[in-house]
């Protein structure tokens, strides 16, 4: 198996299980730009790219915070320390992986688009726990799903344990 290949199995495995922690509107958010990253990072385009990935990435984070109820506008500084913060772990989190993987073509470079944004995603969560009032953040991520996707546990948690899992 090359490791294109490799990658796109590792993506998917991956994304299958961060997928699992969020509620199911977040999970929308989060899959609809984590592909759009995949495609800016499959394609190089001279520097566009990268500014559709980080437009793409502050999008997405503004409406994860929204739907946590600790919109941008009034949480402008918590808000943004929370996405540099996750940026930087991230960042320095994949950046050390990828190291280990000679040879990433376009294929792998679509499948490291799609988990950073996934990854990025989870961690901004996070951080708006961390760094905002306890209790104000209304909807956070589920590691506990996540863990079991990742052992093949295929059993979802019903829309009330989500609910009341949101709501704690």
């Amino acid at each position: 198996m090359n490791v294109d290949k490799a990658a796109v199995k590792l993506a998917l495995a991956m994304g299958k299980a961060a997928d699992a922690g969020f509620p199911q509107e977040m999970k929308d958010i989060v899959k609809r730009h984590s592909i759009i990253a995949a495609i800016a990072m499959a394609f190089p385009l001279f520097g566009i790219d990268t500014i559709v990935y980080i437009a793409t990435l502050w999008l997405m984070y503004k409406k994860l915070a929204e739907m946590a109820c600790v919109p941008f506008g009034g949480n402008l500084i918590k808000n943004v320390i929370a996405g540099v913060l996750t940026n930087f772990v991230i960042a320095l989190i994949v950046g050390f992986v990828l190291d280990l993987i000679p040879g990433l073509g376009w294929v792998g470079a679509a499948a490291y688009g799609y988990l950073v944004m996934t990854f990025s995603a989870i961690g901004f969560i996070n951080f708006l726990t961390m760094v905002h009032e306890n209790g104000k953040v209304k909807q956070q991520y589920d590691f506990n799903a996540s863990v079991n996707a990742l052992k093949g546990d295929s059993t979802n948690p019903s829309t009330e344990d989500t609910e009341s899992r949101n709501n704690q």
